[in-house]
């Protein structure tokens, strides 16, 4: 396993600013960074110089897929909660505007200013996949950089440096990169576990990446289902974390946000707390709603229920 002197895992993540499924992708790892053991390497590539490398077709080219993707990309959204919209025109995108000037954007800010990379890489994704903006002009580049935190003076610099050698050097050098990983689409996640280093392709992989280096993966969204269950045990058996149920829970929550808990798995929870430390840190209280009929639910997650469900009428209890 490939380690830097802290112990984390190397992950490098490759990807194309115009890909939306990469967007899901990108979203869901910032999440999982400060969770999981890895360090986490942004690399921009060109999706169009490795598509005709590999000889691969664009999904939204494809009448079918890109039919497919109108309805799949909306369920993801919700699913990965990012806030992706359907744009008007993508093949316009894909055989007109392109992804060069963005990529090559990411990739003089990374040489200048790395630590705008990740909050200017989600900039993009909005300008691009949430306000159907052209980000090939200027004007929204500038945009984007200033809502990633970017200065003007540190703006002008990078779109400065987009036709400079080195910037141009570096996007084909990732793209080669991927290459010999044998990637062939967007997003192009490599893990370097074991002897050899790991390729995962897409945005539905994290269990199995979480599998591959030791971390935990709560891939639920609709409540603390069986997976979510075992991820609070395993951070509350954890050696060297020990955490309880509450911190466990809410730890979860920053990488998955939870629709609502699944309250017979939380009463088994606290009953294994109890074994476990000796006391519990949730309790099970009876739900404030009409119509609950005396339904108990973790306290912890009362008051972020009462903002989700606030249209519904209260009473005291």
């Amino acid at each position: 396993m490939a380690t830097n002197m802290a112990g984390k895992t190397k992950i490098e993540f490759f990807y194309d600013i115009f890909s939306p499924y990469t967007w899901f992708a990108f979203e869901v790892l910032i999440r999982y960074k400060k969770h999981w053991n890895m360090d986490l390497e942004l690399k921009p590539f060109l999706l169009a110089a490795l598509s005709k490398s590999t000889g691969t077709t664009a999904p939204m080219l494809v009448p079918n897929k890109a039919l497919y993707m109108s309805k799949d990309l909306i369920r993801c959204a919700q699913y990965f909660n990012v806030p992706l919209k359907l744009i008007e025109d993508p093949a316009e995108l894909i055989l007109v505007k392109g992804s060069l000037i963005p990529n090559r954007f990411l990739i003089a800010t990374s040489l200048l200013y790395p630590q705008h990379l990740e909050s200017l890489s989600h900039a993009l994704w909005m300008a691009v996949w949430n306000k159907d903006t052209d980000f090939t002009q200027p004007e929204i580049l500038t945009a984007a950089g200033l809502e990633s935190g970017m200065s003007m003076q540190e703006i002008e610099r990078a779109l400065q440096h987009l036709t400079h050698q080195e910037t141009k050097d570096l996007l084909r050098l990732h793209t080669q990169q991927a290459l010999d990983y044998n990637a062939f689409g967007s997003p192009s996640i490599v893990a370097h576990v074991g002897e050899e280093p790991m390729l995962f392709f897409g945005s539905d992989r994290f269990p199995i990446l979480a599998q591959e280096i030791d971390g935990v993966a709560v891939v639920c969204k609709a409540g603390v289902t069986r997976s979510a269950s075992l991820a609070c045990v395993a951070l509350m058996t954890h050696p060297d974390l020990h955490l309880t149920l509450r911190a466990a829970f809410l730890t979860i929550q920053q990488v998955r946000p939870i629709v609502r808990p699944n309250h017979g798995f939380f009463a088994q929870l606290i009953k294994y707390e109890v074994e476990l430390q000796g006391k519990a840190s949730v309790e099970m209280k009876e739900s404030p709603y009409e119509g609950s009929n005396g339904e108990l639910i973790p306290d912890i997650y009362l008051e972020q229920l009462r903002h989700q469900v606030g249209h519904l009428h209260f009473i005291s209890i």
